[in-house]
This record gives C-alpha cells, sequence and structure tokens, in this order.
C-alpha cells in the first residue's frame, strides 16, 4: 500500500498554491482554521469576514479541531488536507466494495467537501 500512496502523491497535481483550488496541504487547512476561530472571536482581519465564514467553519471533536463547511440541513461535510486524501480514498474504495468512479465520488460528496474527481481518477 506504501508505494500505492506515494505513487499517487507522485501523480496527483500540485493545485494547493491555486486560491481557488479545492486541494489543500497542511499547512493551509490549519491556517484556514486558526482565521475561522480569530474572525469568530471578533478579530478584524483583512480577509472577507462573510466570504470566509460562508465556506468555513470549525467543529471540534475530542479536543481535535476539524475544518468543516457550514452545516447544511444538518449534514457535517469535512474539509480534507491533501496529506489524508489517499487514506480516505483508500477508505472510502474499500467500503464501496471497489464501486466506481460515480459511486466512489456521491459516497465521498456526502462526507467530504473537497475531494474532485481528478483526485479520485488519480486514485
Amino acid at each position: 500500500m506504501e508505494n500505492n500512496k506515494k505513487r499517487f502523491y507522485e501523480i496527483l497535481p500540485d493545485t494547493t498554491s491555486n486560491i481557488n483550488a479545492t486541494q489543500m496541504d497542511l499547512k493551509k487547512y490549519n491556517m484556514l482554521i486558526q482565521l475561522v476561530i480569530e474572525t469568530k472571536k471578533g478579530s478584524k482581519l483583512s480577509l472577507n469576514k462573510k466570504w470566509l465564514l460562508k465556506h468555513y467553519d470549525v467543529l471540534v471533536v475530542g479536543g481535535q479541531e476539524h475544518l468543516i463547511y457550514p452545516i447544511e440541513n444538518s449534514q457535517i461535510r469535512f474539509y480534507i488536507p491533501k496529506e489524508q486524501l489517499y487514506d480516505i480514498l483508500y477508505e472510502t474504495h474499500q467500503s464501496i466494495e471497489h464501486g466506481g468512479l460515480k459511486i466512489m465520488k456521491a459516497t465521498l460528496d456526502k462526507k467530504y467537501k473537497n475531494i474532485s474527481y481528478v483526485e479520485i481518477e488519480r486514485f
């Protein structure tokens, strides 16, 4: 599995530097958590607060902070850093008994906000 994981990250296009990309590395993920927390506390940041809080929220589970999409209809959708992507794709692929791309995308979309077709195809 480690060889597959290494190969996955080698062929995955790196879009973490693109501001509009859904893919984010752990550094950006943690920075967004802190921005959301500070914005909710009333910090005067240069970012557009309304935009930030429309796209991101923080959920604390067992003392661990998770970046999520603001809750809609009681549905929690997590953002995940690039470093966790392979493991989540692997677990999902196993849980749907090796279902195809569309089934995998539909399953992932129920729980995660930032996993694209490209990433699933590369997996």
